[in-house]
């Protein structure tokens, strides 16, 4: 069983396998916890490789439930995986890799977006990825690069785009009446938010059933501009078919596969349950249901969210507040040798036991002293500001160096 979330424009799919043997075969075999389950037609792999969740005993059967490789994804990422980079970002296919080596997967890939059409590549942050589980990670890069990622039959971690089918196509030439339901499309508009930076690309006159909103980490009027090239006109629409016969004896029916019917429609589906049978493989299939939120309100507790000072968002004047490195302030953005826009970060130390805190960078203040007086020995210094003053008191070594400075408000 294979289902996307919504209309598949976000997320990890998981492939669902479940299957009950006899108490009696079971006892015969030592099945180990987390034990590989591999479906196969011959040698050619029906499905990824699946590993079981759980298993329950009830009325002398065994009831296994079993998911493929994003099962290991909820693991913390492991920063130090990443290549070595003299810049404190990596490339999002960078960190996709690094992913699927940590969780097991045989190597990472993008499928196809469409003709001269092409994803948008853009940086993370270190910061950004410490402390997180691949599995967020993974969830925030799909909603700025507008798909899901899947596991192929491979054993591979995919990118698959929204709007685009799978590569391999099957047809059905028995099945069932085909139901439709609604459409979102065609898609004039693109609107990419990040806190109270939105970002718009398209037709600002669209309705809400012709506007993709995306809410990301990673918002840009680049992913917004992108996203909007890529999808622009197209129209997606819920179906269901109850069940179908596929054609073919190989199972190539992949999330989001694409199948001609036999009343000629080609249809492409995000849900797909598949019931392989002696008789051939039986499919129940559809694409999800069109639900939107025709009035765009948002409530009281959405608004209270939505206005809070969020970990990683930037401020007003460049500063930042992280989980891990507390405040940092971001430098200009400029661009290196290699063409990649570079911002550099300033943090603190942490206090010491005194109260000393150092910084990376140099502050330099604009306050400027509106008068001073200087003792006739030149051990006492009294520089006044608009409306204070402090005195500083200086002592010196044998060579004329200051070696220590006391400071008190003059309160006279």
């Amino acid at each position: 069983m294979q289902n996307v979330e919504g209309y598949g424009m976000s997320g990890v799919c998981t492939s669902e396998f479940n299957v009950t043997i006899s108490k009696e075969e079971y006892d015969w075999y030592s099945i180990p916890a987390c034990a590989p389950v591999e479906l196969t037609l011959g040698e050619v792999p029906f499905s990824p490789k699946f590993y079981i969740a759980t298993r329950t005993l009830k009325n002398n059967t065994v009831t296994f439930k079993c998911y493929d490789r994003m099962m290991y994804i909820d693991q913390t990422f492991d920063i130090t995986k990443l290549p070595y980079s003299p810049y404190d970002y990596y490339s999002d296919e960078t960190v996709i890799s690094t992913i699927a080596e940590q969780c097991g997967f045989n190597g990472s890939y993008f499928g196809d977006v469409g003709d001269n059409k092409t994803l948008l590549s853009f940086n993370i942050s270190k910061e950004y990825l410490r402390g997180k589980s691949c599995r967020v990670i993974l969830e925030e890069i799909s909603k700025a690069l507008c798909g899901f990622f899947k596991t192929t039959n491979n054993n591979e971690l995919l990118f698959k785009p929204f709007g685009t089918p799978y590569y391999l196509g099957s047809t059905a030439p028995t099945h069932t009446t085909i139901s439709l339901g609604g459409q979102k499309g065609p898609i004039a508009q693109v609107i990419v938010i990040n806190g109270e930076n939105v970002y718009y690309a398209g037709d600002s006159g669209a309705d809400v059933f012709e506007t993709i909103k995306i809410t990301t980490e990673f918002a840009s009027q680049y992913v917004a501009n992108n996203i909007l090239g890529r999808l622009e006109g197209y129209t997606y629409e819920a179906w269901n078919c109850q069940k179908c016969v596929l054609d073919s004896i190989w199972g190539e029916i992949e999330n989001p596969a694409e199948i001609t019917f036999a009343d000629g429609s080609v249809r492409t589906a995000n849900n797909i349950t598949k019931i392989p049978t002696a008789a051939g493989i039986f499919i129940s299939c559809g694409n999800n249901d069109v639900v939107e939120n025709e009035f765009d309100y948002t409530g009281a507790l959405s608004r209270k969210i939505e206005s809070k000072i969020g970990d990683g968002e930037e401020l007003g004047n460049r500063t930042m507040i992280t989980r891990y490195q507390g405040i940092v302030h971001l430098g200009e953005k400029v661009t290196d040798e290699s063409g990649v826009e570079v911002q550099n970060r300033y943090g603190y130390s942490a206090a010491t036991a005194s109260g000393l805190v150092e910084f990376e960078g140099a502050m330099v203040s604009k306050v400027t002293p509106t008068g001073a007086t200087l003792s006739s020995d030149g051990k006492e210094a009294v520089v006044k500001y608009d409306g204070k003053s402090y005195k500083y008191s200086l002592e010196y070594d044998d060579s004329g160096n200051i070696t220590s400075f006391g400071k008190e408000e003059v309160t006279e």
